[in-house]
């Protein structure tokens, strides 16, 4: 102990803790400077990367009549004659009550496995037990859009200049002529939608009765039918759960109709040659030479 207490007040070995201290020191404020010259450095490059996504982001590009929701498309048949193909991705109130249910089986099962994943883990802490019991259900909300994204049924109308074919999902085609006078529409009326209303009417009173509240989720009062009228006789053509869906798939519909009304002028026009064009034009091409 005494050689121990000689070593420590010695004036060399002070003089070295001092110089160990200090380089010490010296390194850690190097270490800092390091730490924030490279924090910089990054700031710097994710900055740049921002500005170079936003700088593509922001170049022009040329948006076609026939972009966005529902897919659209051009082809040609056999024989070579244009085609659209509009494939439509839609919610339909069968589905979406699927959906509806889905959402809470969803949150019951990832519940359970939580569970059971907790009580596998020794001495698993409260939070980690409310955590498991309750994001679950929590989370039930986005089960249900999930779903309703995965269940929407997607269609098939081909358009030719003689013909619409339309089929739903793995459905039989179904084939309309459109040689004769034709619109489409939607009809705002759901078949029923009438014994849905009486329906949640009586659920809203018994709850006001009860003294709760009830909100029943609307499904046929929200959707619409596509028609098709031949010389005012309508025809069903699909069904559609939302109002702003069924307006973008109509407004499309309408779109691709007029493309083919032009396509068929066009193909309509009569091609006599070069002195057809230049008929009426000073220096027209002579029919003989």
């Amino acid at each position: 102990m005494r050689r121990l207490m000689t070593f420590i007040n010695d004036a060399r070995t002070r003089e070295a803790a001092r110089q160990a201290a200090s380089a010490l020191g010296h390194g850690a404020a190097a270490t800092g400077r390091a730490g924030r010259a490279l924090g910089r450095f990054g700031i710097r490059h994710a900055r740049a990367q921002i500005e170079r996504r936003a700088a593509r982001n922001q170049a022009p590009r040329m948006i076609s009549a026939f972009d966005g929701e529902p897919e659209t498309g051009f082809t040609r048949d056999d024989a070579g004659n244009i085609m659209a193909v509009v494939r439509p991705r839609v919610l339909t109130p069968r589905r979406a009550k699927i959906a509806d249910a889905l959402g809470p089986l969803t949150s019951f099962t990832l519940w359970s496995l939580s569970l059971l994943t907790v009580a596998a883990i020794p001495h698993a802490h409260f939070a980690v037990w409310g955590a498991a019991a309750i994001i679950p259900w929590a989370m039930k909300p986005l089960f249900q859009s999930h779903w309703r994204r995965k269940l929407r049924l997607q269609s098939t109308l081909v358009f030719t200049e003689s013909h619409l074919v339309v089929r739903s999902g793995r459905g039989a085609p179904r084939i309309f002529d459109r040689e004769n006078a034709h619109r489409f529409r939607l009809e705002t009326r759901h078949a029923a939608a009438e014994s849905e209303t009486e329906a949640h009417e009586i659920a809203i009173e018994r709850a006001r009765l009860a003294r709760k509240v009830s909100r029943p989720r609307k499904y046929y009062r929200d959707t619409l039918h596509l028609m098709i009228e031949h010389e005012r006789y309508p025809r069903f053509v699909m069904e559609i759960m939302g109002r702003e869906d069924a307006v973008r798939v109509l407004g499309r519909i309408n779109q691709v109709e007029a493309h083919m009304e032009r396509i068929a002028a066009m193909g309509a026009i009569p091609t006599g040659g070069p002195q057809l064009e230049w008929d009426d034009m000073p220096g027209k091409i002579p029919e003989k030479v």
